[in-house]
């Protein structure tokens, strides 16, 4: 075994960074173990006690995290609960649409000024824009638990958040008063790395509610070890006020370019009765072939992807039955292999041109039980974020005559979650596999992902989380690769890659308090992350492990990707230089 992949024994500082940070995070599993046991406890409820936000900044926010979906009055009844279902099955004689501004009314103090000015450069969200979303119309039955559904589809968009959904009796019928507050949607977004004298990242700037219509425009930077490229994108989730989407992304860059036309319905709705749409993709880059962490080939690639679906669904009994079958049309072309080094190139990668052709008819079936709950604090801080803890299956099948002219074959795959909520917290695991089918299994990629959250110790929350990967019988533009920003913070962008991966992470975030009158929520974190990779290029590497701490911070009334993170890792395992120096990484999101 080489010097460079050698494991080696911790040295005492990083040996410091690992315990003291393990020590930390089992401390805190082990309060909240204590909390949880504690007389009285009941254990981590389904909609914790969201953080206190000054109702000067936020007014109108009820005081538990959950949407209102009840009537006019403010007795803090849980979602859900109470009168609001107490009207289900009145008939809906009128809706009334209250977009507020991201001010409204302008909070007193010595920053009114700022907040009037930033109402005034900011269009409000018209009516219209808002009526397109709903899920209900004048005629239809009232129903909470559609209501809390609106309420989870108007968060989603991420250019306002909804305040209530309120009924109120009107005779032997409701009407029903929608208000939401617009958040600040013209945000950069970034992300940034630099580890062994080189700098990857990323910088875009998006619109998410252009001129107060709710489309949304942007425009990206990014620079990864493939080279430069710059993307421009516009996507409009109604177009002309229908259920009817339209997405279009042009990127170019060194390594190639890319575009995107997609213009169909989705499944709008838990009960959306159909989908159908097309969509085309066209792709030119030149993939990197890494070997224990160096680049060692390239090659260029094609892909060409079109496809038409239509599909239909249901929602009785609690499940959601969604059948979609889809025409898929697509034309791989993988160009010779380049050396870019005198390393030498695993056997796996080496080949000359291939080209795959596919005209392949596809029908997928989905049977999902959803169980949303509420949380504050999770993945953002301050606001309601929406978990789904359900059950769902999905089954794929396809075929590609050979008769149309395009490569004989079949397709498989299979995916399933599920989600838990219990006194230790609550978490979701999903899995999938699929594969293409000749006389036996091409391009089989198994994938597993895996979430545990617990929350019993106020403004804490522990994260730990697994992801693991793998492929068999794959082609040459199949290689996973880690490092850096994707969830191992203390090594180079390509730090391990190969056919298999197992990364796993634990985090322990904090949310401190609120900095000019709730202007901002700062907060700070604690982390392990580890990954290894096993197959061609992997080079038997080693387990790499890091540990560190980090800062962040947030703008509740923004869409800034909701938490900035500016993280300092240090590396237990060396780098495969031999090297324990600290690493410093930011971005405008979660590391994972």
């Amino acid at each position: 075994m080489s010097a460079s992949v050698r494991p080696v024994i911790p040295d005492r500082r990083a040996r410091f960074a690992l315990g003291a940070t393990l020590i930390w995070i089992g401390a805190v599993a082990a309060a909240c173990l204590a909390a949880d046991s504690a007389p009285g406890h009941p254990g981590a409820p389904a909609e914790p006690t969201a953080p206190a936000v000054p109702t000067a900044v936020r007014p109108q926010v009820p005081a538990t995290p959950g949407l209102r979906v009840g009537v006019a009055d403010t007795s803090g009844a849980r979602p859900g609960t109470g009168p609001g279902e107490a009207l289900d099955g009145l008939r809906i004689s009128g809706i009334d649409l209250r977009p507020l501004n991201i001010y409204d009314p302008i909070p007193p103090g010595r920053l009114a000024v700022l907040y009037r000015l930033a109402d005034r450069m900011h269009i409000r969200t018209r009516e219209h824009t808002l009526e397109s979303q709903l899920l209900f119309g004048r005629g239809d039955r009232w129903s909470a638990a559609r209501g809390r559904e609106q309420g989870r589809n108007l968060r989603s968009l991420d250019f306002l958040t909804p305040v209530s959904i309120t009924p109120r009796r009107s005779g032997d019928s409701v009407r029903v008063e929608v208000v939401t507050r617009d958040l600040w949607t013209t945000s950069p977004e970034f992300n940034f790395e630099s580890s062994g004298g080189n700098k990857y990242g990323a910088v875009a700037f998006t619109e998410k509610n252009l001129l107060g219509f709710g489309k949304s425009l942007s425009f990206s930077l990014r620079h990864d070890p493939v080279g430069q490229s710059r993307a421009l994108s516009y996507y409009d989730p109604n177009v002309g006020g229908s259920r009817t989407g339209l997405s279009l992304v042009g990127e170019r860059g060194g390594g190639g370019g890319a575009s995107h036309l997609m213009l169909g319905v989705p499944f709008w709705a838990l009960a959306a009765p159909r989908t159908y749409g097309v969509s085309y993709d066209h792709a030119t880059s030149t993939p990197v072939i890494y070997s224990t962490g160096s680049e060692v080939a390239n090659f260029d690639q094609r892909i060409d992807d079109a496809r038409m679906w239509w599909g239909h669904g249901s929602y009785r009994d609690s499940i959601v039955r969604r059948y979609t079958y889809s025409i898929h049309v697509r034309d791989r072309l993988l160009g010779p292999l380049h050396a870019t080094t005198a390393r030498p190139i695993p056997p796996e990668f080496i080949g000359g041109t291939d080209r795959l052709r596919l005209n392949r008819f596809e029908t997928e079936a989905r049977w999902w039980r959803p169980q949303y709950q509420e949380r504050v604090g999770v993945d953002q801080m301050g606001v309601i974020e929406d978990f789904d803890l359900g059950t769902s299956v999905t089954l794929d099948a396809g075929i590609a005559p050979g008769v149309f002219g395009g490569d004989a074959e079949g397709y498989v795959g299979a995916a399933v979650a599920q989600g838990v909520n219990t006194g230790l917290g609550f978490g979701w695991a999903e899995g999938s596999v699929h594969s293409r089918m000749r006389n036996t299994p091409r391009e089989l990629v198994e994938r597993i992902d895996a979430h545990w959250v617990h929350q019993s110790l106020g403004r804490q929350t522990l994260v730990l989380a697994a992801h693991g990967i793998a492929g068999f019988q794959m082609d040459r533009d199949f290689q996973v690769v880690v490092g850096g920003l994707n969830g191992l913070r203390a090594y180079a962008v390509q730090a391990t890659e190969g056919r298999r991966l197992w990364r796993l992470n634990a985090e322990d975030r904090w949310r401190f308090g609120d900095l000019f009158g709730g202007l901002f929520t700062t907060g700070a974190v604690v982390f392990t992350d580890a990954a290894r990779a096993w197959g061609p290029g992997a080079g038997g590497s080693p387990w790499f492990v890091d540990s560190g701490f980090g800062l962040r911070f947030t703008a509740p009334q923004w869409t800034l990707g909701r938490v900035v993170r500016l993280d300092l890792a240090w590396p237990v395992t060396p780098t495969r230089d031999g090297k324990r120096q600290p690493v410093f990484s930011f971005g405008s999101s979660q590391a994972f």
